[in-house]
């Protein structure tokens, strides 16, 4: 778990470095490669069970309700 903790950290000062420099434009595209970082590298030193407790639990989809269930048809 620490490994994954220094890889956060090491993250989060290389996107802090892009926003405070010149190239603070580029910081949504830098951003954005941090999701090609945790699909393809992140395999490579984790297990699928460690990134799956990393990830978390999908919330789970909470039903629409109807809204004429509620209302009182006239008869």
């Amino acid at each position: 778990m620490h490994l994954y903790t220094c890889l956060q950290s090491t993250c989060l000062v290389l996107l802090w470095m892009v926003m405070a420099s010149p190239l603070a434009l580029a910081f949504p595209f830098v951003l954005l490669l941090t999701v090609p970082l945790r699909k393809l590298l992140l395999p490579l030193v984790f297990t699928t069970r460690e990134l799956q407790l990393l990830d978390g639990e999908e919330p789970e989809a909470e039903p629409e309700q109807d809204e004429y269930e509620q209302l009182q048809m006239p008869v």
